[in-house]
């Protein structure tokens, strides 16, 4: 087992290892001393996993559990209120525990839960998702969508805990497993050429050896926790870990979230290079570098992004300021340009070429002949 030291916004253990979640001393460790415990997860995981999962918690608490509809177009107002509910129906009170079991649209919208019902609960997060594993049940940030833009109303709240075994990844459906690997190895790329290569001729193999993704996880989780625990509230340098995000999420919210968050940001890197190549930030070999890690993640879009669709959803970027849009740009693999601030304002001029990019480069055909 390796367990990861996360230290902010409130200290909690990150534990992996495999092939531990699915058993009753697992489940007897993290819910035997809770009055009742809620299991929280959508309807992919509970075909899969829910039924066998509840039958170990069922020793050891007074068991409860609630399955949303599967989809980050589900992780809304609606759906908070919905489970908030259901847990007031139950009588779940401040001696319970949440279970946050499932992908990052769970983990975000759990932990926004317990964030804010009866002022705070405890909630442990379990991953089920490459996504989730290396990303999203790491550094705290939890939230819903609104109709104007993704993840606009959360918080930043730690888990009590945060448990990781792979062996969920062997049932994982094939898009979600791509989405993991646009923010695995964005953290690589953060790190420098050699963790980037490492991860990538993983990935490429396209087969699941558990020892050597176990490592991979760890590396992730490392970059991701190291971050947050310097800038736990996205101050300077966890702005970082936004790089390709800005755009990512202005074409998730685009194309109503029919484009999955891990394509987005895989297309969102490569144009936020590309901005940075056009404002003489980045060398063209870097450039090519970073299409030919993450183009076939980005895929292709299913129809050319509207213009006005496109600017509206950027304009609501958290990392923004008054009517300036800013992105954190990379200089070079490993290396952040502008690190005072970690982010630099955007010009129209360079937004209308970015768009014009999109649609030049990553249309799909059968769209392009269609119209």
């Amino acid at each position: 087992m390796t367990i990861i030291i996360a230290t902010s916004p409130k200290p909690y253990n990150i534990e992996i290892k495999l092939g531990t979640v699915m058993t009753n001393n697992f489940c007897k460790k993290i819910a035997a001393n809770y009055r009742q415990t809620a299991v929280i997860t959508d309807s992919n995981i509970a075909k899969l996993y829910l039924q066998d999962f509840c039958k170990h918690i069922n020793k050891h608490t007074n068991l409860i559990h609630y399955t949303i509809p599967a989809g980050e177009q589900h992780k809304n107002r609606e759906t908070k209120a919905n489970i908030e509910d259901f847990l007031q129906r139950n009588n779940f009170c401040k001696d319970s525990l949440l279970i946050a079991f499932g992908g990052g649209v769970i983990t975000d919208i759990t932990g926004f839960v317990a964030a804010t019902y009866l002022r705070g609960v405890k909630v442990v997060y379990i991953p089920t998702t490459m996504l989730a594993m290396t990303d999203a049940a790491i550094g705290g940030k939890t939230g819903i969508n609104t109709k104007f833009a993704k993840n606009q109303i959360g918080t930043i709240s730690s888990p009590s805990a945060v448990y990781i075994d792979p062996a969920f990844l062997k049932t994982q459906a094939k898009q979600q497993w791509l989405d993991g690997w646009s923010e695995t190895l964005k953290h690589a790329l953060l790190q420098n050429k050699t963790e980037l290569e490492i991860a990538f001729n993983y990935y490429q193999q396209k087969t699941l050896n558990t020892e050597e993704l176990l490592t991979i996880i760890k590396n992730s989780c490392n970059v991701k926790n190291s971050t947050v625990n310097q800038d736990p509230h996205e101050k300077h340098i966890r702005k970082s870990l936004n790089i390709g995000h800005s755009i990512g999420h202005s074409i998730e919210t685009s194309y109503n979230y029919q484009v999955s968050h891990g394509q987005a940001v895989a297309l969102g890197i490569i144009c936020e290079a590309y901005i940075s190549y056009e404002m003489g930030i980045m060398t063209k070999n870097t450039f090519k570098l970073i299409i030919y890690y993450f183009k076939e993640l980005a895929n292709k879009l299913p129809h050319a992004l509207d213009d006005n669709n496109f600017f509206e959803n950027l304009k609501y970027d958290k990392k923004n300021s008054g009517s300036h849009i800013k992105m954190c740009l990379l200089k070079d693999i490993g290396s952040v340009y502008n690190l005072q601030d970690y982010t630099t304002n955007i010009t129209n001029k360079h937004l209308k070429k970015c768009l014009d990019f999109i649609n030049n480069e990553f249309i799909s055909t059968n769209s392009a002949k269609q119209a």
